[in-house]
């Protein structure tokens, strides 16, 4: 292998493949990252078995090759070079060379013949394609993944469902305590339906990380148990969990005792300051006096202190008196995309967050018993 490459591009690449590795795997193969080089293409992959990724660059090839390596030294060392426009890597005797205009390293390096290949969907498996917009994707997993749950008991938890229903693509996330749903417009819609799909959460959040800067389309194809993201430059794979998830859409209210709208901004405001006080459930009192034109959160910390924070608004219908996770509720804020937010409550049901007049985004939040 010989080559002349830009760093940038190079370091970048091995960045996002880094992500993919396993640390604490019993395969030592699938801690190292996978550089091949063929024509004038060069290609970095790494996978952990359960999340892959392939990203190619252009490259000026003298001489074609492949070689495994630590990705963390490689990057470290990229990432530390002076500016350089280019520089030129070369396997030596089993060892790789990277140079440039000041400077050497001489990287070691490992067999490739354990090294996985990513999976790929054959046509008789695939139950599924849709594409759009890499911003889209990006879009749906960062407005809900949050609301996944943190562990594994229940797998169906620790996923995001992404579901085809007409020209949207939806997707959902639930701890049980909380519910995010987030619809984006998908590109090569027939106005039907296919198969949902639940991807673990860690995996979406590292493909929404991986597709950020991503400008262009993401074709997607997924069979029973395997999901493929494709754009012109890097492929990336999931395994799909096998569950059934909480049917949820009869939690979704249509009509509200009570309904309050306010800035996003002085909800924001409100939320930091009751959170200083609350308990380490994050437990505060929301309190809505439509009469008094009240609607505040209360929070008090044994031996602490104690803090009221209103928030003006406008109000409709009875009293609220409710106690929430401030931070679940804080949470969802940065995913709604309006400055005005509705909150539609019915007793001790659910409360249903959204912005005014938007509804592609919707948010349920289960009160806390008292």
């Amino acid at each position: 292998m010989k080559i002349e490459c830009i760093r940038d591009s190079l370091l970048r690449a091995c960045s996002i493949a880094e992500r993919a590795t396993g640390k604490h795997l019993p395969l030592i193969i699938l801690g190292q990252i996978l550089i091949k080089v063929s024509k004038n293409i060069l290609s970095v992959t790494a996978t952990n078995l359960d999340f892959g990724v392939s990203i190619n660059i252009p490259v000026k090839t003298q001489k074609e090759g492949a070689v495994a390596l630590n990705g963390n030294i490689i990057e470290n060392y990229l990432a530390n070079l002076p500016n350089q426009a280019h520089i030129n890597i070369e396997l030596v005797k089993e060892q790789l060379v990277v140079s440039s205009q000041a400077s050497s390293a001489v990287i070691a390096t490992h067999p490739i013949d354990d090294f996985p290949q990513l999976p790929v969907i054959k046509k008789e498996d695939e139950i599924g394609t849709f594409s759009l917009d890499s911003d889209n994707l990006t879009i749906g997993i960062q407005s809900v993944f949050y609301a996944a749950s943190n562990t594994d008991i229940k797998p169906e938890m620790a996923s995001i469902l992404v579901q085809q229903k007409l020209n949207d693509l939806i997707f959902t996330a639930t701890d049980s305590f909380r519910l995010a749903e987030k619809r984006v417009e998908i590109k090569n819609s027939n106005g039907g339906e296919a198969p949902p799909l639940l991807i673990p959460v860690k995996n979406a959040i590292e493909i929404a990380h991986i597709l950020e800067k991503e400008k262009g389309t993401v074709s997607v194809s997924y069979s029973k148990d395997l999901a493929v993201f494709k754009t012109e430059n890097i492929y990336l794979t999931s395994r799909l969990i096998d569950a059934q998830f909480p049917e949820y859409n009869q939690l979704i209210a249509r009509e509200f005792q009570t309904q309050a709208v306010a800035l996003k901004e002085d909800l924001f405001d409100a939320l930091r300051l009751a959170g200083v006080f609350s308990d380490k459930f994050h437990q505060i009192t929301l309190r809505i006096l439509p009469d008094d034109a009240t609607f505040e959160f209360q929070s008090k910390k044994q031996g602490v202190g104690e803090s009221i924070a209103k928030v003006d608004s406008t109000l409709e219908g009875v009293p609220v008196d409710l106690n929430i996770n401030g931070r679940y509720l804080l949470d969802c804020l940065s995913s709604i995309n309006k400055d005005s937010v509705n909150l539609g409550f019915n007793g001790q049901k659910a409360l249903l967050v959204r912005g005014v007049g938007d509804r592609s985004f919707i948010y349920l939040l289960m009160p806390l018993h008292r």
